[in-house]
């Protein structure tokens, strides 16, 4: 914006004989350009505050956040198990047969599938739940570390299961916390 105005103060001296006209058209000029960049900081920040305000308005149409997931540590996991809370394991088949949490209530259900290509994601996995689980029933999530669970409790609360709680650090917190845990015997075939 400067070299603007600067290239015009030039030209405009060049071009006119009296400096003093020079000088009030420079200043007629750098007061549009003033002007110019404040209608457009105007204009840009009204933009902003329309489109925060649209925002606002429109529905909430999205999964709850991640804040909004309640999550609790492995002893209050135990401690509600054993009142009667059900246990939703989320990790694969072959992960929960070496070893899951005793809980009196428990089923395993796997957020996540193994392919040749890697783990993807369960398709049914609220299907399968719905068909085992109330969504009114007091159920706490679980997988091998916290992360999986984490964003299966949160789809859950998005499909209206209401009472669901996080594990954090999972199967392996669990371990380390010297927690009874089973593991399936490996078949005689």
């Amino acid at each position: 914006m400067t070299r603007f105005l600067y290239g015009h103060w030039i030209s405009l001296t060049n071009y006119h004989s009296c400096p003093r006209l020079s000088y009030i058209l420079y200043c007629r000029l750098s007061f549009t350009c003033i002007c110019y960049i404040l209608f457009s900081t105007l204009f840009l920040k009204l933009h902003l505050l329309f489109d925060k305000k649209k925002e606002k308005k429109l529905p909430s149409m999205s999964s709850p956040k991640t804040e909004e997931v309640i999550t609790v540590d492995v002893k209050q996991a135990k401690t509600l198990l054993q009142s009667g809370h059900q246990y939703l394991d989320v990790r694969t088949q072959e992960e929960f047969r070496r070893g899951h949490c005793q809980a009196p209530k428990i089923v395993n259900i796997p957020y996540m599938l193994s392919t040749p290509q890697g783990r993807v994601k369960n398709e049914d996995f609220l299907d399968q739940v719905s068909s085992l689980l109330n969504p009114a029933d007091d159920i706490i999530v679980g997988c091998q570390s916290g992360a999986r669970s984490l964003t299966a409790t949160t789809e859950l609360l998005a499909a209206g299961f209401k009472k669901v709680r996080n594990m954090r650090g999972g199967y392996m917190s669990w371990v380390d916390h010297s927690f009874a845990i089973n593991k399936e015997e490996p078949s005689a075939n």
